[in-house]
């Protein structure tokens, strides 16, 4: 019976446990159960939809759980999508899964690859297919929730898979971590750290690209964030979500005395009755219209108190020491014809051991004359290394250098460019070589 009230069910109960089973129902099976129509349309047919064609095909198998009566239930999904290092088990379990179904919702978690600790640009690629067949299977909008990695998936897949945004109604991120980054990440990933790690750190290549291409209107956003959190840092500017008509909460606004961290936020009462605001009304979250906010816990204190850094910051998971390459659609200078300049050198010889080397850097057509940067320059005898030196592009990409060379006999001479060639042809954007 739902009293409006929040009631705790013990981790383990057999009310639980009977959750569990309905909910065991693998999308794999739908698929076999709806016909090949329905997977051509999500995995063979990608290329034809919107936005970048996916990878992932395996997503559509394997990639989320629902209840068996959620294709004829005829309400909307909430799409559960956990951070890394999490299983939906870990993420949610029989706190906003169990709540949310009291309250007559129907919620699918997501499976994200190796736990989330992947490139998050083949992560966000279980999202776009999730959210694309829960739309297709239900004819409902698709509410996303997300904790900490789960939050930045879903606002990334928005921004580069337009027809998303006619598939989902609200947003609302837990901890999660948008265009600023985390200072804590990028702190540990001086050395080696996890792939997902990197790529949200603060000042990372994907987050500068991701922030300049900006969130579509209609979906609602919400976004919940802690003082507490040492994961994503600093409060509350890392977990704060910039989009027009967003609504962010800090929890201590709304229980001053919380301390709690990253992974506590899913459990929380007041963010809880917060979602509730946001799914059940047009728009994101507004506290003035959500009513009394209890500040506990939506389950007992020895299932939810977690108050120590996670696994998030643990190296031992896919330790990277780089951050992997942009995809194309996340940086379109890839996908166009890269200018490449040419460099010709000649030596000749000034006394018995004296030679001068020169040439010029050559800019492709249409580039402005901009040079910088060095070119090293090497004389080699017999395959091996008699001279060395270094010297500066002139502004009208010529160069010279005189070396002194202790041999006698025939040369060869290498010349190599190092700097930055700024090239600016019509209708391309600036670009280093």
């Amino acid at each position: 019976m739902d009293d409006g009230a929040l009631h705790v069910m013990p981790k383990g109960s057999p009310e639980m446990k009977m959750r569990r089973r309905v909910s065991a129902v693998v999308v794999g099976a739908l698929v076999a159960l709806l016909g090949p129509g329905v997977v051509g349309a999500s995995t063979a047919g990608t290329s034809e939809l919107p936005g970048p064609p996916l990878r992932q095909y395996d997503a559509t198998v394997t990639g989320f759980q629902c209840p068996a009566e959620f294709i004829g239930a005829g309400k909307a999904v909430v799409l559960l999508v956990p951070g890394a290092g999490e299983t939906p088990d870990d993420a949610w379990d029989n706190t906003l899964e169990y709540h949310l179904s009291q309250r007559g919702r129907v919620t699918c978690s997501l499976w994200l690859p190796e736990q989330g600790w992947v490139d998050v640009q083949r992560s966000v690629e279980y999202v776009v297919t999730a959210v694309r067949m829960i739309r297709s299977l239900t004819g409902r909008k698709v509410d996303v929730v997300g904790h900490g990695e789960g939050a930045f998936l879903a606002t990334y897949a928005l921004r580069y898979w337009p027809d998303l945004a006619r598939k989902v109604d609200d947003v609302i991120g837990y901890a999660g971590t948008y265009d600023y980054g985390s200072e804590a990440s990028a702190q540990r990933c001086a050395w080696t750290c996890p792939t997902v790690v990197r790529q949200l750190a603060h000042g990372s290549s994907l987050l500068r690209a991701v922030a300049d291409h900006p969130l579509p209107g209609g979906p609602s956003y919400t976004a919940f964030s802690t003082q507490s959190d040492r994961v994503v840092t600093p409060q509350p500017r890392a977990g704060r979500l910039i989009v027009p008509g967003a609504r962010n909460y800090v929890l201590q606004d709304l229980c001053p005395t919380s301390s709690a961290g990253h992974d506590a936020m899913g459990v929380q009462e007041s963010l809880f009755g917060l979602m509730l605001d946001a799914l059940g009304h047009a728009g994101p979250a507004e506290r003035a219209r959500a009513g009394s906010l209890g500040c506990g816990l939506l389950r007992a204190p020895s299932d939810s108190s977690v108050t120590v850094v996670p696994g998030w910051l643990d190296t031992s998971t896919s330790p990277s020491s780089t951050e992997p390459s942009l995809r194309c659609y996340v940086d379109p200078a890839c996908a166009k014809p890269r200018l490449q300049p040419s460099l010709r050198a000649r030596a000749e010889r000034l006394t018995p051991t004296t030679y001068r080397a020169h040439g010029r850097l050559f800019l492709p057509p249409g580039a402005t004359r901009q040079c910088a940067g060095e070119i090293v320059v090497r004389l080699l005898s017999n395959g091996r290394t008699v001279a060395r030196r270094t010297t500066r592009l002139r502004q009208d990409c010529s160069f010279g250098v005189i070396s002194a060379v202790p041999a006698t006999g025939s040369l060869v001479l290498v010349t190599r460019f190092l700097g930055n060639i700024e090239l600016r042809p019509a209708e391309s954007p600036a670009r280093t070589v």
